[in-house]
């Protein structure tokens, strides 16, 4: 029966603790349960349990002494070096200048101015045929051929011819001195009759007219076929050691309808001519 009391009086208190604690009134932590009467008594305080304290740590001080500063070092001073000079140094005496004049060094002749003309060129100069009671004709051809078997160039200048047409022609002999007769008959190589230069069926000496100015001055200006020439001494169609003939009369190129023309072109008398030489060694007519 007390026990079951105790129980509720437990019970009530816990229940009424926050309560008591609104009204000012203490706690039951500050009153002794009575034994006899079921209740607090607050007339006698609760023992109070005293727990074992530990002794305090003795302060110290949270103030952390700054560490010393390290001590500085001091690099040594480097060793004087001397500085070196701007001035620069007095240039080594050198002997006055001779005037005296040094013989030139020795020089080598100088080399032969180049060849103008190609390996294959030959010339003819040009006189008037002996006996020939007419101006004085002269005059130089060249005659060229690049390569064996390529065209044959006649290039040149003739003064003293009457205005007009003139046939000119390649012949088969040396006309020595002005001997325009000994020159023998046109280059036939092929034995054709005579033709113009562009007639298939020709002579290979036929080279057809060649045209005076009101001055007298005829410029050459042929290509012939190399297949029917060749700038050479010698051989079937060699022109060199052969002779130019310039005639009174122009050239009919076969077309006269006579023997004549199919031989010469009724060329008429022969006004001039030369010798073809090798241009290395073309001294004289």
């Amino acid at each position: 029966m007390d026990s079951l009391r105790k129980s509720r009086v437990v019970l009530l208190v816990v229940l009424l603790a926050p309560s008591i604690q609104a009204q000012g009134r203490r706690p039951p932590s500050y009153g002794q349960l009575d034994q006899d009467s079921g209740g607090y008594n607050y007339d006698k305080p609760m023992v109070q349990l005293e727990l074992p304290t530990t002794p305090k740590a003795k302060e110290t001080s949270t103030t952390e002494t700054p560490a010393p500063y390290p001590p500085t070092t001091q690099a040594p001073d480097p060793p004087p070096t001397d500085t070196p000079s701007t001035d620069a140094p007095d240039p080594p005496p050198t002997d006055p200048p001779t005037t005296e004049a040094l013989d030139p060094p020795p020089t080598e002749p100088p080399p032969p101015p180049p060849t103008v003309f190609p390996p294959r060129t030959s010339i003819c100069v040009l006189m008037t045929a002996a006996g020939m009671m007419t101006s004085e004709i002269s005059g130089g051809v060249f005659i060229t051929q690049e390569i064996k078997g390529g065209p044959v160039v006649l290039s040149g200048t003739i003064q003293g011819l009457d205005p007009g047409l003139h046939a000119f022609h390649l012949h088969r002999d040396a006309a020595v001195g002005g001997d325009c007769a000994a020159a023998g008959p046109h280059f036939n190589p092929f034995n054709s009759t005579h033709g113009g230069p562009m007639d298939l069926k020709r002579h290979a000496g036929d080279f057809g007219n060649i045209e005076a100015n009101e001055l007298g001055v005829a410029f050459v200006s042929i290509v012939a076929p190399g297949l029917m020439l060749a700038v050479e001494t010698g051989g079937s169609l060699g022109v060199i050691g052969r002779s130019l003939v310039i005639h009174e009369k122009p050239d009919d190129l076969g077309l006269g309808g006579d023997d004549e023309s199919l031989t010469t072109g009724n060329t008429g008398a022969r006004l001039a001519c030369c010798v073809i030489k090798n241009l290395a060694n073309a001294t004289s007519p």
